[in-house]
């Protein structure tokens, strides 16, 4: 019925318009693009809009979210772990519509997007009388709080979430009612800015050359037509050529039907430009544009054309180490009053130790801090620089070299003073290292000259001797004699005998090299007055003795070790010969040049130390 020009009824409500939103976003048709009309494609939501933005932001979130987040009582490096109670309960679910993923989300999201996340505590009463306990965290929207400040004060926060879909009435907190936290903003004190403001242009522009792109490809590339006529044409010529343009559009990806023209008209259809088609390239610049405002690199957002595995792999672990880890270190500071109302005596941080790339990180620190601490860097000192992440170790305080060093001019302690004893019978690992060092002393050899030739063609001669009294000394006179197997044990080898006539050959030697060497430093340092006194030639030459020792016992028990293998009396002399000559010819160079090195760093030391006592003492 109609009264006073109103009509009133009972029927049913017609229809609501679209939202303006959705229509701006997302309207329009081909016909809409033919006729030359505005699609209606309004930037309304860059998160919501532009994919760059929405994948960027949710990188971060995701991966801040994977991250576990543990729960500790006591100092750090000596805490104890929290993993159940109270604690563990509410993060598992800090809301009955929001999991432990989301929650961390969320609180990334709108940081990105406002700059700021407000989080509303919500406590309940177990029972009259008691304290009250968290129960649920609610994360609302920045945009529907406004400050209120009063005398340069901030008094509250004013909620403005109407309608029962909102999570939470309009009301107003106190500031001490809201978990507030934000990012820096040197434009405004009380309210935080996103990184969302940065990348705004960047984002318009890709929003719209998008569209830009749609509009081609779902018009078949026309972007319109120009009709031109001799003559003008009324309305309804107009009308019948728009009804043929019309008729003629096809869907997108099917030609567009053929349309014949009466009269003079002609038709014009203009063609795309190069910059048009420089609309794909020049997204790329955009989406650096974005990707650079939030911090994440393009190789982790998208595959690019550098996305290779060795530069992604770098990429994703300064994204952990530059991005990830100080955003995992705010989040830790705004959560602790969190984790404090349900454990006073709790702390909650990031374990981003727990992350395979940085594992590897460590991995490979670890491997830098050997080579350090072999270079005599204390532990401790490494442990600080390279965040290794250990506990300080008592010792660590302290710088430590390998046992082959000694300072240059001393001599190694325990070796002063010390004649040669040969080692025990049993103890076999005690000359072997001996060799093993000595071995190790002849990776620098100097370069054989005609005497060093002539030194080791006697060395060669002797060995031949000593292999001789070696099988005299096993009753094997003959190839095919058997050996004696009653003298096989190490210790009726005459070991002792054979050092005597070894030092006898090479003693000799190594006095000459050893006084040469010193007597060349005298030189060089114009002191040709001083002598090398007869005491440290004899000295050095006691603690030579260790490396004729560990020369023979290689040998031998190089020997016994074959004769026990292939069963005692039954092995050949011929294969002692075979081995006695192999170890002979591969061990006798390295030998005499491990000696002559020991000769001429000990003398040119012992020149030094007679410089350096000289000048203390000038008297």
């Amino acid at each position: 019925m109609n009264l006073f020009g109103i009509k009133i009824g009972r029927g049913p409500k017609p229809p609501p318009p679209p939202t303006p939103s959705g229509r701006k976003s997302f309207g329009g048709t081909p016909g809409d693009w033919f006729r030359g009309e505005e699609p209606g494609a309004v930037f309304t939501s860059a998160y919501q809009q532009v994919a760059w933005v929405y994948r960027a932001i949710n990188v971060l979130a995701e991966q801040v979210a994977n991250i576990p987040f543990l729960f500790s009582v006591g100092e750090r490096g000596r805490e104890n772990l929290v993993t159940g109670g109270p604690l563990s309960q509410f993060y598992d679910r800090p809301h009955p519509q929001i999991d432990r993923f989301q929650y961390w989300e969320l609180r990334i999201i709108w940081l990105m997007l406002r700059g700021e996340c407000f989080r509303v505590p919500i406590f309940e009463h177990e029972s009259p009388g008691q304290a009250r306990r968290l129960s649920r965290v609610l994360i609302l929207d920045p945009a529907h709080f406004q400050h209120l400040v009063e005398d340069h004060r901030l008094v509250g926060w004013r909620y403005t979430g109407f309608g029962p879909r909102a999570p939470l009435a309009a009301q107003v907190f106190l500031p001490e009612e809201i978990w507030f936290e934000k990012l820096p903003n040197p434009f405004d004190f009380w309210r935080g800015l996103p990184p969302l403001y940065a990348a705004a242009t960047a984002a318009r522009t890709d929003f719209a050359a998008a569209h830009f792109m749609r509009g081609i490809i779902e018009n078949n590339a026309d972007s319109g037509v120009i009709v031109r006529t001799d003559q003008p044409l009324d309305p309804e010529q107009q009308e019948q050529l728009f009804a043929a343009l019309r008729d003629r559009k096809r869907k997108a990806g099917t030609a567009d039907r053929p349309m014949l023209l009466s009269g003079c008209s002609e038709v014009i259809r203009p063609q795309l430009s190069s910059t048009d088609l420089q609309f794909l390239e020049n997204r790329k610049f955009s989406r650096a544009e974005i990707c650079a405002a939030f911090g994440v690199p393009e190789e982790i957002v998208t595959s690019t054309d550098s996305a290779k595995y060795d530069v992604m792999r770098g990429a994703r672990l300064n994204f952990i180490e530059n991005r990830v880890a100080p955003l995992c270190g705010r989040l830790e500071a705004g959560e602790q009053v969190t984790v404090r109302s349900l454990d006073s005596k709790a702390v909650g941080w990031f374990d981003l130790d727990s992350l395979p790339i940085l594992q590897e990180a460590r991995r490979q620190r670890l491997v830098a801090a050997r080579t350090g601490f072999d270079m005599g860097i204390p532990f401790n000192e490494l442990n600080r620089v390279l965040d290794l992440g250990f506990t300080a170790l008592p010792w660590g305080n302290t710088g430590y070299l390998s046992t082959r060093f000694q300072r240059l001019g001393e001599v190694a302690p325990g070796k002063r003073n010390t004649p040669s004893t040969p080692a025990a019978a049993g103890d076999p690992g005690h000359w072997q290292q001996r060799l093993q060092l000595l071995f190790a002393a002849s990776s620098e050899s100097t370069a054989p000259d005609t005497e060093f030739k002539s030194r080791l063609r006697k060395l060669g001669r002797f060995l031949f001797e000593q292999r001789g009294r070696t099988l005299a000394h096993f009753g094997a006179g003959t190839a095919s004699s058997p050996l004696d197997s009653q003298v096989l044990p190490s210790a009726s080898l005459p070991i002792e005998r054979e050092n005597e006539a070894l030092a006898a050959l090479v003693n000799p030697w190594l006095r000459e090299d050893f006084c040469s060497a010193a007597q060349r430093a005298l030189a060089e340092a114009s002191r040709p007055d001083l002598t090398v006194p007869p005491e440290a030639i004899e000295e050095f030459l006691a603690g030579q003795a260790v490396l004729v020792e560990a020369f023979n016992r290689d040998l031998a028990q190089s020997l016994l070790s074959r004769i026990e293998r292939h069963g005692g009396a039954e092995a050949p002399v011929d294969s002692i010969r075979a081995v006695y000559n192999k170890l002979a010819s591969h061990n006798a160079e390295k030998f005499l040049t491990a000696c002559r090195r020991a000769a001429l760093l000990a003398g040119h030391a012992t020149g030094l130390a007679l410089i350096a006592g000289a000048e203390r003492n000038p008297s």
